[in-house]
C-alpha cells in the first residue's frame, strides 16, 4: 500500500496517494504491538500523508496530521522528520520567526540521534527560509551544506529538491549559470524518479529566471511545460507567473486575470508566502502599465503584510512600486522617501536584481534634485547589471537582457552622465 501510495503521490494524485497511505497506517497501527520494527512504517506513513496535504495547500489538515503523527511517533528520528516539516507549513504560512525556532528545535534533536537524513532535511528547509527573508548567501552555504549530507547518504530525492534550492539561491545573486546548472541537475534525478510535481517546481523555477533576464516568451514556454506537468491543475505560483509572462508578451487583460486568481487563491488557502509574491507580482504589473491607480493599494497591501512578517524582499518590492506611484504624481519627497528604505532594505539582501533596481530608483528621483548622487548610483545600478550580463552564457540571451527597456534606460542613464 505504501508502495502504491508512493507512486500515486509521484504521479501528482495527492487523493489516491492519501487514500492509499491511511489505509497502510491503519494496518500498521493494528500490527505494531506484534512487530515494532513497523514503527519506521508508521513514521513512513504519517509523513506521506502531512506531504500530501502540503501538496494540497490545506494547512488545516498538514496540521492535524502532523499533531497525529507527532503523539504517535515512536523514534526520535521520526520526531525529526515530524519538525522538519512543522517548519515547513509554518514558512509557507509566513511565519518565519517561528519557522526558524522550530529548525533549531529539530537541529538538537537530530544532533543528539544522530539522524543524518534529518539534519539533511533541517538544513534545507533553513535554506529555504533564509532566501525566503533575503538572507541569500547564507542560504547558499546552508543548501550545500545539506546537498552534502544528501549525497553522502546517496539520497536522490533530497538531492534534487536541495539542487532547486540552490538555483533559486543563484537566480537571486544574478548567477544564471550556476543557477541553470544546478536546475538541470535537479530535472535529470526527478527525471528518474518520475516525480511530476518536482519537475513541475524546477520548469517555473527556470521560467522565473527567464523572467529576471526579460526572456518573456521563453519564460512562457516553461511556465506553461511546468502547468503541463500537474495536468492543468493551476497553483497559485503557476498562475503568477503565467500572469507575469502575459503581460509581459501583451496579453495583458488575461495576464491581470491569472495574477488576481494567484493573489485569491493564495489568500484563500493561507499561503502567505505565495500570497506576498503574488501581490508584488500584480503590483509591478499595475506599475509597469502606469496604472498607478491599482498599483498603489496593491502596494499598500503587501507593505503591511511584509512589515509584519520581516519578508525584507517583499517590503523592498512594495517600497519600489510605492516610490514610482510617487513620482508620477511628481511628490518627490515621498518618493525618495519609499526609495530610501528600499535601498536600506537591499543592504541587508543579496539579491542583486533587487539591488540594481534599489540603485536606479534612487537615481530616478535624485536626478530631479541632486545630479551627483543621480550619477553615482545610476553608475552602481550599471555595474550590477554589467555582472548580471557577464554570467549569461548565450549572447542572444545576453542581448536581449541589454534590450529590456528598464536595463537599456539605466545603462544608457549611466553612460551619458560619464561623457
Amino acid at each position: 500500500m505504501l508502495g502504491r501510495a508512493t507512486a500515486a503521490y509521484r504521479a501528482a494524485h495527492y487523493l489516491d496517494a492519501l487514500t492509499h497511505t491511511q489505509e497502510a497506517l491503519q494496518l500498521i497501527r493494528q500490527n505494531l504491538e506484534r512487530e515494532p520494527r513497523w514503527a519506521l512504517l508508521l513514521d513512513q506513513a504519517h509523513k506521506r500523508i502531512v506531504e500530501c496535504y502540503d501538496r494540497l495547500t490545506d494547512f488545516a489538515q498538514m496540521q492535524q496530521a502532523l499533531e497525529a503523527w507527532a503523539s504517535e511517533t515512536k523514534r526520535p528520528e521520526g520526531k525529526v522528520e515530524n519538525l522538519a516539516l512543522w517548519a515547513r507549513m509554518y514558512y509557507r504560512r509566513g511565519e518565519y520567526e517561528q519557522a526558524f525556532r522550530t529548525l533549531d528545535e529539530a537541529t538538537s534533536l537530530t544532533q543528539s540521534c544522530g539522524y543524518a537524513a534529518g539534519l539533511a532535511t533541517v538544513l534545507r528547509f533553513r535554506a529555504d527560509v533564509l532566501w525566503l527573508s533575503g538572507e541569500v548567501e547564507r542560504a547558499i552555504s546552508t543548501a550545500q551544506q545539506a546537498l552534502a549530507l544528501f549525497e553522502r547518504i546517496d539520497n536522490p530525492e533530497g538531492r534534487a529538491r536541495t539542487l532547486n534550492t540552490l538555483g533559486i539561491g543563484y537566480t537571486y545573486l544574478g548567477d544564471y549559470y550556476q543557477a541553470i546548472v544546478h536546475w538541470l541537475r535537479s530535472i535529470q534525478l526527478y527525471d528518474a524518479l518520475d516525480e511530476r510535481h518536482g519537475l513541475s517546481i524546477v520548469c517555473s523555477n527556470i521560467g522565473e529566471a527567464y523572467q529576471q533576464l526579460y526572456a518573456m516568451r521563453t519564460a512562457l514556454f516553461y511556465h506553461q511545460r511546468a502547468l503541463d506537468l500537474l495536468e492543468g491543475k493551476a497553483n497559485s505560483d503557476i498562475l503568477r507567473n503565467l500572469g507575469v509572462d502575459l503581460v509581459a508578451t501583451g496579453r495583458v487583460e488575461e495576464g491581470l486575470a491569472h495574477l488576481e486568481r494567484a493573489v485569491q487563491i493564495a489568500r484563500s488557502n493561507g499561503e502567505m508566502d505565495n500570497l506576498l509574491q503574488a501581490l508584488a507580482s500584480l503590483a509591478e504589473a499595475y506599475w509597469q502599465l502606469e496604472n498607478y491607480e491599482r498599483a498603489k493599494p496593491v502596494a499598500l497591501e503587501l507593505l503591511t503584510l511584509a512589515r509584519e512578517r520581516h519578508a525584507r524582499r517583499h517590503l523592498l518590492r512594495a517600497e519600489l512600486v510605492l516610490g514610482y506611484c510617487a513620482l508620477a504624481a511628481s511628490d518627490y519627497a515621498k518618493a525618495h522617501d519609499y526609495f530610501h528604505e528600499a535601498f536600506v532594505e537591499s543592504q541587508a539582501t543579496s539579491d542583486r536584481a533587487l539591488i540594481w533596481r534599489a540603485h536606479a530608483a534612487l537615481a530616478d528621483v535624485f536626478s530631479h534634485t541632486q545630479p551627483e548622487a543621480a550619477t553615482m548610483h545610476y553608475s552602481i545600478a550599471a555595474d550590477i547589471l554589467e555582472q548580471i550580463a557577464k554570467s549569461i552564457g548565450d549572447m542572444q540571451l545576453r542581448e536581449t537582457f541589454y534590450s529590456a527597456p528598464l536595463v537599456a534606460r539605466v545603462l544608457k542613464a549611466a553612460a551619458q552622465r560619464h561623457l
